[in-house]
């Protein structure tokens, strides 16, 4: 097998196959749902599977074929984060080797940040459900949830995302001339898509259900029935995210069959892709309106210059001509100068 066969695997299993049986599995409990959360850490690990898959792609288990296909670009290569120059040796001015394998360590540290911190939230989130303080913690305003723990926990969650997404993406901005054979852009949205469609659905899901649950028409009394009530939403959304992921997965793993298929590790793939490439034909339809644009341009800059040269010309010769003109009307006045009979003459 291919060194990255494995990345292939894991992140085909994690995504579809393993999220849609704990969802599954998660349905009759909604206790066993929180400790097995359908936004869990799970999908911090994917994220960094997929750059080690593209890193494999690139260097086939070699790091320094990696940084060689970095320098070919270090001219469009963005420079690293200062507070993790602590990180990189050499340094990366020194040189256009020392910058890329600087770059390829930002990019790693920056997805690898997420599968170690993913689990802390987990648990946190985890044991503020235990212990009772989530975003139904107050009976007074149904809009308890946006300064609720699990809230802000969600948002430095989203500051994670964004960092190791962020990695991912300029390790791909810099060697996608490499990957363009193996689409690593529909793999990545596939990705992206089962991210969002857990962890923003869940936060969706919870809010519309935070914010439809309206307990100001309650008195003292009905404290309890508010509660009741409260955790009966949380519950429903629970039930209800797990039942979409249990459906959205299979819809998922048929995308995954379509974009990570065999045929791209076969021997001439890489070179037949490149010879031709199945689609819809909107890369050559663009490059078509590119290249009618490129000829009106072209065109009207022809039309522009020759304008300007019939107009230097048209002046060149209305300039010539008025000097012809001129040094005809001198050789008239010398010629009639010297027909004109002396004064002594007449005399």
């Amino acid at each position: 097998m291919c060194d990255y066969d494995g990345y292939v695997l894991s992140i085909s299993i994690i995504e579809s196959v393993y999220m849609s049986l704990r969802s599954h599995i998660a349905l009759p409990n909604y206790r066993l749902s929180l400790f097995i959360s359908p936004h869990s850490s799970n999908h911090s690990y994917v994220i960094y599977q997929f750059l080690s898959f593209l890193v494999a792609v690139i260097g086939r288990g070699d790091r320094e074929a990696v940084i060689s296909s970095l320098v070919k670009h270090a001219d469009h290569l963005k420079t690293p984060y200062r507070c993790l120059y602590c990180l990189f040796h050499p340094h990366p001015a020194e040189s256009n080797e020392a910058m890329a394998n600087a770059v390829l360590i930002e990019c790693q540290f920056l997805a690898m940040q997420f599968v170690f911190f993913k689990p802390v939230t987990a648990i946190i989130n985890f044991v503020l459900e235990i212990v009772g303080v989530n975003g139904d913690f107050s009976t007074t305003n149904k809009w308890a949830y946006f300064y609720s723990p699990k809230f802000f926990v969600m948002l430095v969650v989203n500051v994670s995302v964004f960092l190791a997404f962020s990695g991912l993406l300029k390790f791909y901005h810099a060697v996608s001339e490499e990957l363009a054979w193996c689409q690593p852009f529909a793999k990545f949205m596939t990705i992206k898509g089962v991210v969002f469609m857990t962890f923003w659905q869940s936060l969706l899901i919870g809010i519309i259900f935070h914010a439809s649950y309206d307990n100001s028409s309650g008195d003292d009394n009905d404290d309890s029935i508010d509660s009741d009530a409260g955790s009966s939403s949380t519950v429903s959304a629970s039930y209800i995210q797990h039942v979409l992921i249990c459906m959205e997965m299979l819809l998922f793993s048929a995308v995954h069959f379509c974009v990570f298929p065999a045929e791209e590790w076969e021997d001439g793939y890489k070179a037949e892709y490149y010879k031709h490439t199945a689609g819809f034909g909107f890369k050559d339809f663009a490059s078509d309106v590119n290249m009618i644009i490129d000829s009106g341009k072209r065109s009207m800059q022809a039309r522009r210059d020759k304008k300007e040269a019939d107009g230097a010309a048209a002046l060149s010769s209305t300039t010539m001509e008025v000097s012809t003109n001129g040094l005809s009307k001198s050789a008239n006045y010398d010629s009639m100068d010297e027909n004109l009979p002396e004064s002594r003459d007449i005399v």
